[in-house]
């Protein structure tokens, strides 16, 4: 009965003391250097107004040629059409990246705003559904460019290519919601007398793995593989072309047709595009994969690092993909030229002259 008795006392005292370290432990947000909250925010923060500012250009720009184009023979069923409508929806995702879930990301470094579980999970969403649209906008774009290639006299109609582009985003949507259930506030030890709560993935069922998993394999893995099967194959065909008429080269330049020559320049933009698709959010995925499945002990400091270093690479696809468009479409390049210009010579027309002083 003694010893009965002890061992009851010694549970007690030991229960005691485990409830005063919990209720003694204080709540420290986001333990991280300021220096480094700065560095990784700036970062963001440039190249989100970077993808902002040419997203929004592109977007002004086509509208405005789509409303030129009043004649019906312009208005045709042709590539060009279909490049336009995947130019654009490529970038509204890339600009609604850089507008919505690249503030939310930023914010939550210095704001503390996530104090349950569903704001975790609604933050994520938005921080995760613009990226996927965008995955899937590429994807559509990659086996176009297969059949504009290998197939080039199979045209989509009108109707069937704004369908596709309305699907990738509802699909979008849809996929996004699968990763979501994995998403809560994680209890953090920093010390002894202290801990965090961070909005992260959950690996500790195994339900979860798999959802997450499913999640990287659908809208990463597959589409790279897709994506990459594409390239390589449009890749050699151009090369077996080049080696074909290598003799013949002035016959070539002279008998090849102006459609021909604006097919293999989309191609080769789109190319650089599913480039900077697959290896920005290579190092998010590989991180988060291997956290989820192997599930290694890692500090906090060292995690929080490389969750925002991903998300960092991973968000700049959006000013990328500006900066590739801008570069191979001459049209952009010669109507930012045009505002610019005028721009300025209004300034020089209209100059500011300082105001006149009371005598």
């Amino acid at each position: 009965m003694e010893a009965k008795e002890q061992e009851n006392s010694s549970l007690r005292t030991n229960n005691s003391r485990n409830v005063s370290e919990i209720i003694t432990r204080a709540y420290v947000f986001a333990p991280v250097s300021n220096n480094v909250k700065l560095v990784i925010s700036t970062a963001m923060l440039l190249f989100g107004v970077y993808g902002l500012i040419a997203n929004s250009l592109i977007l002004y720009f086509k509208h405005k040629q789509h409303r030129r184009r009043r004649c019906a023979i312009q208005r045709a069923l042709t590539r060009s059409a279909l490049k336009e409508y995947f130019i654009n929806s490529l970038a509204l995702s890339d600009l609604l990246c850089c507008l919505i879930s690249l503030p939310l990301v930023t914010a939550e470094m210095f704001i503390d705003f996530v104090h349950n579980d569903w704001i975790c999970k609604v933050n994520r969403f938005l921080n995760f559904i613009f990226p996927v649209i965008t995955i899937l906008n590429l994807l559509v774009i990659g086996i176009e460019r297969y059949f504009a290639i290998f197939h080039p006299f199979k045209v989509l109609a009108r109707h069937k290519a704004k369908k596709i582009v309305m699907g990738a985003w509802v699909l979008g949507v849809l996929l996004t919601l699968i990763p979501m259930p994995t998403y809560k506030l994680i209890y953090f030890e920093i010390e002894e007398n202290s801990y965090t709560l961070i909005c992260k993935y959950d690996n500790t069922l195994p339900l979860y793995r798999c959802l997450f998993i499913a999640f990287i394999t659908i809208c990463y893995i597959i589409p790279s593989i897709i994506l990459i099967f594409v390239n390589l194959r449009i890749l050699k065909f151009v090369r077996r072309k080049r080696c074909r008429v290598a003799p013949l080269q002035q016959v070539k330049t002279s008998k090849r047709t102006p459609s021909q020559t604006s097919r293999f320049k989309v191609t080769r933009m789109f190319m650089w595009l599913i480039l900077a698709f697959i290896i920005p959010y290579l190092l998010f995925i590989v991180y988060n994969g291997l956290v989820m499945v192997l599930r290694p002990t890692i500090s906090f400091t060292s995690d929080y690092l490389a969750r925002y270093a991903s998300a960092f690479f991973g968000f700049s696809n959006g000013a990328v993909s500006a900066a590739i468009l801008f570069h191979n479409e001459k049209d952009l390049k010669r109507r930012l030229g045009d505002m610019l210009c005028n721009n300025c010579n209004q300034s020089q027309i209209y100059p500011d002259f300082p105001a006149e002083s009371n005598p």
